[in-house]
């Protein structure tokens, strides 16, 4: 087992040389505002390899950010990626409707629900890592609350295949903290899938995904 850090269940906050830094790398058109805690901000469409980019950097601070795939995970040049103007916060939605990369380092709560307008209209799939606890299935709870997402398939055991595409630090920090890891794969409000109530397992995790991929599409 590799040796187990826990930055990512500390609020370190990004220092002030670090988020001139982030903010240098956003460019981009400027495509809406979002509200967040009474103060206006801009949203900026931006290319895949800046999205990446802001996104690496920022993962580093992020409260829980083992909750988050690394972004070499992602092709985000097959995506609309977003970015809040001063790099902190950003989410990208797939051209196949995937939700991926939602994260936010500010100080203040609220970005998740500040785009909820952009989450409902464009993305109908995402899928969380998950255990079998409360703080395991924050994730799904909240995609639920904020966004009407509801849940469609899932996996068993995750374990191996994350150890391969996450690697150890990622599996052991998740394992430390909430037991065995597995995916939820959930679909939009305005997403239809087949046979939902039956709720199906699957033990791989493409299987799965195809699986989404195939039978849901966007009403």
């Amino acid at each position: 087992m590799s040796n187990i850090s826990d930055y990512w269940y500390k609020r370190m906050g990004v220092p002030q040389a670090e988020r001139e830094r982030i903010k240098s790398l956003v460019v981009g058109e400027q495509c809406a505002e979002f509200e967040l805690e009474n103060e206006t901000k801009k949203l900026i469409q931006v290319d895949g390899e800046c999205f990446k980019s802001v996104f690496i950097e920022n993962r580093k601070y992020l409260y829980k950010g083992d909750y988050t795939a690394p972004p070499y995970e992602n092709d985000y040049s097959y995506a609309s990626n977003y970015l809040s103007e001063d790099g902190l916060a950003g989410f990208s939605i797939t051209h196949d409707g995937w939700l991926v990369s939602l994260f936010s380092n500010y100080d203040k709560r609220g970005f998740s629900k500040s785009i909820k307008k952009f989450v409902i209209g464009k993305a109908y799939k995402l899928v969380c890592i998950v255990a079998n606890t409360d703080e395991g299935n924050a994730l799904v709870e909240l995609y639920q609350r904020l966004y009407g997402f509801r849940k469609y398939v899932s996996t068993i055991n995750d374990i191996d295949v994350m150890r391969i595409h996450y690697g150890d630090e990622f599996i052991d920090n998740f394992i430390m903290r909430n037991g065995t890891p597995f995916h939820v794969f959930m679909i939009g409000k305005n997403a239809v899938g087949i046979g939902e109530d039956e709720h199906k397992r699957f033990e791989d995790y493409f299987e799965a995904e195809k699986y989404v991929d195939d039978t849901v599409k966007n009403i």
